[in-house]
């Protein structure tokens, strides 16, 4: 597995204490983290004092209902790590369900449509809707910009 930071910075063959110390540079700066293989992806991104998480797997698309305490954050993100499913468990997911941005709240190992290319627009809309929704305050566009970001490399 590998990191990407929001600054770009990368790291190949990642380890716990590698994981650890990237995510506390989230508390200092950094907007976004990104723990991905070949399967798929985890990320999250400040939300003020806790994080937002997207994750993609061949089940899906999906989005956290609510933001992760940084020490839930470390839990899911070290177990994703591991190759655990149980980290899934830890938060609330919503799936997006490709080109129509419709989706619904989902327990973990529910079966999901495929995530699409063309529904990324609406993904983007519908996570910048939910926050100004929240009316949660944060230094920039965390999860919004780290979508883009994924997809415009």
């Amino acid at each position: 597995m590998n990191i990407e930071l929001s600054s770009g910075k990368k790291i190949d063959g990642v380890t716990v204490d590698d994981l650890k110390e990237k995510l506390q540079l989230l508390k200092s700066g950094e907007d976004f983290l990104i723990l991905e293989d070949d399967d798929g992806y985890i990320q999250c991104a400040v939300s003020g004092r806790s994080l937002l998480f997207e994750y993609q797997d061949s089940s899906g698309h999906f989005s956290s209902n609510s933001a992760v305490s940084f020490d839930e954050a470390e839990e899911m993100l070290t177990l994703y790590l591991n190759r655990d499913s149980s980290w899934k468990g830890i938060a609330t997911w919503e799936a997006d369900n490709g080109y129509d941005g419709a989706g619904g709240s989902v327990r973990p190992g529910q079966a999901e449509e495929s995530f699409s290319v063309g529904g990324i627009l609406n993904t983007i809309k519908k996570t910048a809707k939910k926050e100004v929704k929240r009316s949660i305050e944060r230094k920039t566009s965390g999860i919004v910009r780290a979508v883009f970001r994924k997809f415009t490399k």
